[in-house]
């Protein structure tokens, strides 16, 4: 089986977090190239042609576009799976060209909550071309069965870097909270329960880990520290320093945040939305349900006088992470590529 991945890295990711991992772990798989001999100018005068309501799509996207298509005009294998690794950009002309061609198959992974895509993508021609799509997110299944009328879609979990995001030697003595990115974080309840868990908890460090553009969205306060920018090592350092995460989020389909900590055997509190509760399943950390936030600053105030807890749910998430290691999640992909 021939196997082509189209890729796509958000910039704000480290090199070790992120979906497109996954290229590192699937085997005798082609990576789509943006190198084509095509002029810039060319390329994003084409993609401003497209409407963005069937998705993302920039000079990039067409680049992408065009290669596939040079790709598959010269595929010779009899069964052939092209995989987006984003779903939510990129899709438009050769997935809809090759639709029905037995010998092809496209699919994509999706990440997006149901109501984000629904109000994002309101053409979706394209997207209903797939033969198969990949929720990271327990809670898009059916929406996206429904939505794209598509028959193969399965839940197969994000993946996270078990061998680089690993525990630290000791546990943090003191007090210090970690709080990590920005997509979809409940930025209101966070600067709520700063003051509150400052108050009850002394000397506690709250460090916050955001994109520049976001550091203004948490207030200033003497417990809080913001950092932007970090590489990887500093990144996995936070975690490994932090007594537990605590990150309120608003939605969610699958959490960098929540898994590099648990691979870090880092203890969680979050919320309870979206795929949250899957992923955290069989683990003693904290779910706090969307009308029930303040539970939340309760348990970190109790947890925080609990050493012999945290360290059993440190123990406890770094064995649930294997799970989630990436080799585990290539295999269930290149099962996945199988069946279409």
């Amino acid at each position: 089986m021939r196997k082509i991945i189209i890729p796509h890295r958000s910039k704000h990711h480290a090199i070790n977090s992120g979906y497109a991992k996954l290229l590192d772990y699937i085997s005798d798989v082609e990576v789509l190239s943006l190198e084509s001999g095509i002029p810039y100018r060319f390329a994003k005068a084409i993609s401003d042609l497209h409407a963005q309501e069937a998705g993302l799509y920039d000079s990039n996207s067409f680049l992408k576009d065009w290669n596939l298509y040079r790709m598959l005009r010269k595929n010779n294998e009899k069964y052939t799976v092209v995989h987006y690794l984003n779903a939510e950009r990129d899709v438009r002309h050769t997935v809809k060209r090759n639709a029905g061609n037995t010998a092809i198959k496209a699919c994509a992974t999706f990440h997006k909550p149901p109501d984000t895509l629904q109000n994002r993508i309101s053409k979706k021609t394209y997207l209903k071309s797939l033969d198969g799509a990949i929720a990271v997110g327990v809670n898009q299944v059916g929406f996206i069965k429904e939505w794209l009328g598509l028959d193969k879609v399965t839940y197969i979990p994000h993946g996270v870097e078990t061998e680089f995001f690993i525990p630290a030697d000791n546990m943090a003595n003191n007090p210090r909270f970690l709080f990590v990115g920005q997509h979809l974080r409940d930025f209101n309840y966070l600067n709520k329960a700063i003051p509150i868990l400052a108050s009850k908890i002394a000397d506690l460090q709250f460090d916050c880990i955001v994109h520049p553009d976001y550091a203004g969205k948490i207030h200033h306060h003497k417990a809080v520290n913001i950092h932007s920018n970090l590489d990887d090592l500093q990144l996995r350092s936070f975690y490994q320093k932090a007594t537990l995460l605590f990150l309120p989020l608003l939605n969610s389909t699958a959490c960098n945040s929540l898994l590099e900590a648990l691979s870090c055997g880092l203890p969680i509190i979050t919320t309870d939305v979206g795929g949250n509760r899957e992923y955290l399943a069989k683990t003693r950390n904290f779910l706090a349900k969307a009308e029930e936030k303040d539970a939340m600053i309760e348990t970190a105030v109790e947890w925080s006088k609990n050493e012999e807890l945290l360290q059993k749910i440190s123990k406890q998430n770094r064995k649930a992470s294997k799970q989630y290691s990436w080799s585990n999640i290539a295999d269930r992909i290149e099962e996945f590529y199988n069946t279409l």
